[in-house]
């Protein structure tokens, strides 16, 4: 039996083909075919031995051209290694061989005002590696000690990797920086970049470049009751900025930020009132245009009292759906409380947001929010506005109901609805020559929602297999999808993504052409140790997919004013996933991975080359 391996290092690509017996391979010779030898590993080859053989022609290795686009992440289950993360992948050649790299461990201090002595402080931290580049952010792992009060030690991946498939397979090594995210206890955040070091040592401004920024809280407009207890923070492009503070009995509150940290675009400070006020959160802009001195050292003072936006009147309204199951819903109600949008920035920190139950909170653009909870047994119970809304019933991910949005051009009592049941995605999977394939597990992982003002709506996903006919039934909330079908490995079959969308009326049966399984081409991934040895890892393979389609705006009963307000609050929804799993799985005790894959494995994507986005939200 003969075998072809490709290696790929910083150095070069060597190929080799090796002859061996028993179908074994050793592992010296998968060493000897990474370094690139030439000597005979034994003159006289026994049972189980290798035996070079001279072929100049290696066309065992071939590249397999794709449709779409596919990502590749080796995650080594040895932290002390750099995962691998290449994106973009159009071609992949049959044969891979990858040695990783060692992680770099760091560790270090953080110092307050470039001061060795100064007292320490308790830090939080967050740590991105900075391909330098392309200058994409990953994530890295964080912090092994826990934080001490002023020793962190990492296992940060030193390096970046990118795959030439052109060459089949020259993996080329880069370095990164790291930006470290800093979050000192009674400090604002601070943010730095460094280079990789295996030893660090982080300063903090001297705390004379703080700005410092005072003001009060008054409970609305038209009295002089403060508001205590209060979060208050402040955040510039919806980054935290400063550390979050509880306003005082009287309604003050004090705030500080590194001057030299902030660009000149507004600054908004977000007021989240306790629980037990029944106060909504509410913000206010800060502009350094209006006031230079709010990007300098020093001291300033809110010229008035800050006072949150008077809502009254507000009452409750019951809401409830029909039913006969103990099923727990999630109703959502959107309203336009003001005519002039609220300035500041379009999301949410997250450590001042609050979605609890039956918690009124506003957004960034006069919209108000109210969420609750609700069962067929039991009615939720909504704060609200007499005024038009957009009121979304939720059930649970796996009911036979879908979740509705419902248009009220006045709200003047309680509400109810009867569920609507989902609609189904019909198709049949095949083999190319027809036959029906039972058994195929799909998954539908939902991309986006048909409904423009629904950014707080989470995105689903559903699991089923097909019937004995190869059917493919499931029922879906509606939506745009993107569906995989992929066969136990046995079977020998490539996997495969379509997309596909489910509707609000009727159902949608896929195309036969789509739902086609071929057995493609064989991919043989190996991933070595810096040392040689067989790597224990995770790989797994991503089909990259463009942006789902932006959904028509729908004729509606509502206001212009609302609308335009409900268009901006879609800056605030999830951004869609940008890849699907395609297929994973663990390299065996040879450090070897076996996979298929075809040329129609991945939808077809429209964005030029290179423009896909780092591996943000599967990185390690």
């Amino acid at each position: 039996m003969c075998i072809g391996l490709w290696t790929m290092n910083a150095r070069s690509v060597r190929f080799k083909q090796v002859r061996f017996k028993q179908g074994r391979l050793l592992a010296l010779s998968a060493l000897c075919v990474l370094l690139g030898c030439d000597a005979d590993v034994s003159s006289t080859p026994g049972e189980g031995q290798v035996e070079q053989v001279s072929d100049p022609e290696p066309s065992a290795v071939t590249l397999i051209t794709l449709e779409g686009r596919v990502s590749l992440l080796i995650s080594p289950l040895d932290k002390r290694l750099s995962p691998v993360a290449l994106t973009g992948l159009s071609a992949l050649p049959s044969e891979l061989m990858i040695e990783l790299r060692r992680a770099l461990k760091v560790s270090g201090t953080v110092n307050l005002a470039s001061d060795p002595g100064a007292e320490s402080l308790p830090i939080e931290a967050k740590v991105w590696a900075v391909d330098e580049v392309s200058g994409a952010l990953s994530p890295v792992v964080v912090d092994e000690d826990p934080f001490s009060e002023e020793l962190f030690l990492f296992s940060l991946s030193a390096r970046s990797a990118t795959l030439s498939t052109e060459v089949l397979g020259d993996l080329t090594w880069g370095r990164s920086a790291y930006r470290f995210e800093l979050r000192p206890a009674s400090h604002p955040p601070f943010t730095v970049t460094a280079p990789p070091r295996e030893r660090l040592t982080l300063n903090l401004p001297p705390l004379s470049e703080l700005h410092l920024h005072s003001g009060r809280l008054l409970i609305d407009p038209y009295s002089l009751h403060p508001l205590s207890g209060a979060t208050v923070v402040v955040t510039q492009g919806g980054r935290r900025v400063s550390q979050v503070v509880k306003s005082e009995s009287d309604g003050r509150y004090e705030l500080a930020w590194w001057s030299d940290r902030l660009d000149d675009t507004p600054l908004t400070v977000t007021v989240s009132p306790s629980a037990e006020s029944g106060l909504p959160v509410a913000r206010f802009r800060l502009d350094p245009e209006r006031d230079p001195s709010l990007l300098s050292p020093g001291e300033t003072e809110a010229l008035s009292p800050v006072a949150l936006p008077r809502l009254n009147p507000l009452t409750h309204s019951l809401v409830g759906v029909e039913g006969d199951d103990q099923s727990v819903w999630h109703g959502h109600l959107t309203q336009l409380w003001a005519e002039e949008p609220l300035s500041g920035d379009p999301v949410d920190p997250a450590e001042v947001s609050r979605v609890a139950p039956g918690e009124p909170q506003l957004r960034a653009m006069g919209l108000w929010e109210s969420q609750t909870t609700l069962s067929p047994e039991e009615v939720g119970e909504l704060w609200v506005y007499p005024r038009e809304g957009v009121l979304t019933l939720r059930p649970p991910i796996d009911h036979p109901a879908r979740t509705t949005r419902i248009e009220l051009t006045e709200i003047g009592g309680d509400l109810s609805s009867a569920p609507l049941l989902k609609q189904r995605v019909l198709g049949q999977v095949t083999s190319e020559a027809g036959a029906p394939l039972e058994g195929v597990e799909l998954y539908a992982l939902q991309r986006a929602w048909p409904w423009v003002d629904t950014p707080h709506l989470p995105l689903g996903e559903r699991w089923s297999f097909t019937s004995v006919e190869g059917g493919v039934d499931l029922a879906l909330d509606p939506g745009q999808y993107a569906l995989r079908l992929r066969a136990s490995t046995d079977r020998g079959l490539a996997p495969r993504v379509v997309l596909t969308e489910a509707l609000e009326l009727g159902d949608v049966t896929l195309d036969p052409s789509l739902m086609r399984m071929s057995e493609g081409s064989p991919i043989l991934i190996r991933v070595l140790t810096p040392e040689g040895t067989p790597a224990e890892a995770k790989v797994e393979l991503f089909c990259e997919l463009d942006p789902p389609l932006e959904p028509p705006q729908p004729t509606s009963t509502l206001s212009e004013a609302f609308w335009g307000a409900l268009r901006a609050l879609k800056r605030q929804a999830p951004v869609p996933p940008r890849r699907v799993s395609l297929t994973s799985g663990l390299l065996d005790q040879d450090g070897a991975w076996l996979t298929r894959l075809s040329a129609r494995s991945c939808p077809s994507v429209a964005s030029p080359e290179g423009a896909s986005d780092p591996l943000d939200d599967v990185a390690p």
